[in-house]
């Protein structure tokens, strides 16, 4: 009977064993697909921003006279950018993502550095479109003092750099 009941046991914790896999791999596959969703959006919002600039730029060439410098700049910025657009919109994101991870592995200090500063661009990005209202404000100007009265125990130095010993017990 011992047998019998190991047998089952073995049985219940394998069966159990391979549920917990099974919903670990759909949780998985969920979460892949979400993930992937996601990047599209990211990269047709992407795209759809590259081709606004990209008509801002051609709009500003045609305020040039024609075959100026600056409109020829423009035009060729304006050309450059629906180009990229066009490639981001087309671009294979599992084949942007294997090659990204190559690179990763073949040059991991100019990943991290890149990674680095593509966030601190776009932290400066996102703060600089902050809406106004949301903004901290700016804290009034602090107050200065004729320096005879001036008296600060965290500044030993007083505002013109002379010595401020009073208070410390050697004056």
């Amino acid at each position: 009977m011992a047998h019998c009941d190991t047998d089952t046991s073995k049985t219940l914790s394998e069966t159990a064993r391979e549920q917990v896999r099974r919903t670990a791999d759909d949780a998985k596959d969920t979460v892949k697909r979400e993930l992937k969703s996601h990047a599209e959006d990211m990269r047709d919002k992407a795209a759809t921003e590259t081709q606004k600039v990209a008509n801002a730029a051609d709009a500003a060439a045609q305020e040039f006279d024609a075959g100026t410098l600056q409109a020829q700049a423009a035009s060729q910025v304006a050309d450059a950018l629906e180009q990229v657009a066009a490639q981001v919109r087309t671009t294979d994101l599992d084949r942007l993502a294997r090659t990204a991870s190559r690179f990763a592995r073949e040059n991991p200090a100019l990943f991290v550095g890149g990674a680095a500063l593509l966030g601190l661009a776009a932290t400066r990005f996102l703060k600089a479109r902050a809406p106004q209202a949301e903004r901290p404000v700016a804290a009034a100007a602090p107050a200065y003092h004729d320096a005879s009265t001036w008296q600060d125990d965290d500044d030993p130095w007083g505002a013109h750099g002379s010595a401020n010993l009073t208070g410390r017990g050697a004056v």
